[in-house]
């Protein structure tokens, strides 16, 4: 198994500014989830080969469908939710084939 090159990449106040979340993020100051205030971005390159989706924006991943790694992700998804007592949510899970 493969993996792509990625960064992680923190948002920052500009200057002496306070800080804010960016419009992007759909945060606002009054619901940043983590106690240390920060957003981090998990950022990949552009991929052009076709993607395998598990499960989109308004759709939860199906368990029976894709066998071991379908039902890892599945689960994966339902921990987050549990995990953070439903205050985050994986959206958009997809895979590919880098081989």
């Amino acid at each position: 198994m493969a993996f792509s090159d990625f960064y992680l990449v923190k948002e920052a106040a500009l200057g002496d500014s306070p800080f804010t979340p960016s419009i992007a993020s759909g945060l606002n100051d009054n619901h940043i989830p983590f106690s240390d205030g920060e957003v981090v971005w998990l950022i990949e390159p552009f991929r052009s080969a076709s993607v395998r989706r598990w499960s989109g924006t308004n759709q939860h991943p199906v368990p029976k469908e894709g066998g071991l790694l379908g039902a890892t992700l599945y689960a994966l998804a339902h921990f987050t939710v549990i995990y953070t007592g439903h205050d985050m949510v994986l959206s958009d899970i997809q895979s590919m084939c880098l081989s």
